[in-house]
C-alpha cells in the first residue's frame, strides 16, 4: 500500500506535526507569528540561508525548542534543529524573534516551523511556497550592504550580464538584519560596509563581527568604505582593523580625483556641487605597504 511504502521517520514526523497543530489550537498557547527568509526575501536554493522566526507568547511563560523542516533537492524532508544549552524562554504575552539557518532545497517545497516543548506549548505552522519569497534564479548575484546607503542599488543594474542572471541588493539598516554565523553569508556574493555612521558599525555584536571575519577568511568578498572614518575604522582595537589592506597613515583631502573619475567612467567631476561654483572636499584614507591588487590610487 502507499502508506506502508512511506519511510517510518516521515510518518513519525507528520504524526508529531499533526499532534502539535492540534495542541496549538488550544487557547493560551504560544503562536508562530511570522517568518522572514533571507536578506529582504532574497535567498538561493541549496545555500545556507538566515531565517528569522517571530514567536508570540501565550498566557503563561513557556520553554521550547525550535525546529524547521523543508524538503531538500531530492524532495526528502530535512529537519534543522539548533538546540540551545537551555530551552528557549518565551515570555507570557510577549514577542521574541529567533535567528536560525537552513537550506531550501526546492522552490515549491513547504516550510514547516514547529515549537517542541511542554505539551501546552506545542505549535506548528506550515508556510506554502506561495507564502514566501521566490528564490533567486541560478547564477544570480546577491549583494548585502550595511550602514548609510551609498547608492549601490541605483548604481548597479538589476539584471546582470547574462540573460538568466539577476542582481539583488539588500540594504540592511539595523544590525539585527545581519547573520551571526558565517553560514548565513553563504549565498552572499559581496558584503558592503559603509562607516560614515560609526554608531551603526559599533552596533554589530561580537558574534556578527566574527561571522564576517570567518566568511572573509573562507573567500567572502567584503567592500569596506572607510573614507573620512579611516582613523576609526583602522585604529588599533577596532573591530574592522584586521580588514585593512595596509597600514594607516592619515585621513587626507583628495585634491585630484582624475584617476578615480576615469576608473569610474564619470562624466563630471566628483567634487562638483550642484548649483555652486565651489568644490566639495573629498576625504580619503591614506595607506602604505598596501597588500593585494590596487585597482586605482591617487594621492595628488
Amino acid at each position: 500500500s502507499i502508506l506502508s511504502s512511506l519511510p517510518f521517520q516521515s510518518l513519525l514526523w507528520w504524526a508529531l506535526l499533526f499532534a502539535a497543530s492540534q495542541a496549538s489550537d488550544r487557547p493560551g498557547n504560544v503562536r508562530i507569528a511570522d517568518v522572514q527568509i533571507g536578506f529582504g526575501g532574497a535567498y538561493k536554493l541549496g545555500a545556507w540561508t538566515p531565517v528569522w522566526v517571530t514567536i508570540e507568547g501565550g498566557s503563561a511563560p513557556q520553554q521550547v525548542d525550535l525546529e524547521l523542516c523543508v524538503p531538500d533537492g531530492d524532495g526528502v524532508l530535512t529537519r534543522f534543529i539548533q538546540r540551545e544549552s537551555e530551552r528557549i524562554a518565551i515570555p507570557a504575552g510577549g514577542s521574541l524573534t529567533l535567528l536560525r539557518y537552513l537550506k531550501m532545497g526546492r522552490a515549491n517545497g513547504e516550510l514547516t516551523v514547529r515549537l517542541a516543548g511542554d505539551e501546552s506549548a506545542g505549535a506548528t505552522r506550515v508556510f506554502a511556497a506561495n507564502e514566501r519569497p521566490v528564490p533567486l534564479p541560478a547564477g544570480s548575484d546577491l549583494i548585502v550592504a550595511f550602514g548609510p546607503s551609498v547608492g549601490i542599488r541605483e548604481a548597479l543594474p538589476r539584471r546582470a550580464a547574462s540573460a538568466d542572471a539577476y542582481r539583488a541588493v539588500f540594504q540592511a539598516n539595523e544590525a539585527s538584519q545581519l547573520p551571526d554565523d558565517w553560514l548565513g553569508y553563504e549565498s552572499v556574493d559581496a558584503l558592503i560596509l559603509t562607516t560614515s555612521d560609526w554608531e551603526q558599525v559599533e552596533s554589530l555584536t561580537d558574534r556578527q563581527c566574527e561571522a564576517i571575519r570567518e566568511w572573509v577568511r573562507m573567500g567572502g568578498r567584503l567592500l569596506l568604505c572607510a573614507g573620512s572614518r579611516g582613523a576609526q575604522v583602522f585604529a588599533a582595537g577596532s573591530r574592522l582593523a584586521e580588514f585593512a589592506p595596509g597600514s594607516l597613515v592619515a585621513v587626507i583631502a583628495l585634491r585630484n580625483a582624475s584617476a578615480l573619475e576615469t576608473f569610474m567612467g564619470s562624466t563630471q567631476r566628483l567634487d562638483a556641487t550642484t548649483g555652486n561654483a565651489a568644490r566639495a572636499e573629498i576625504k580619503m584614507t591614506l595607506l602604505r605597504d598596501v597588500r593585494g591588487r590596487v585597482e586605482v590610487g591617487d594621492t595628488g
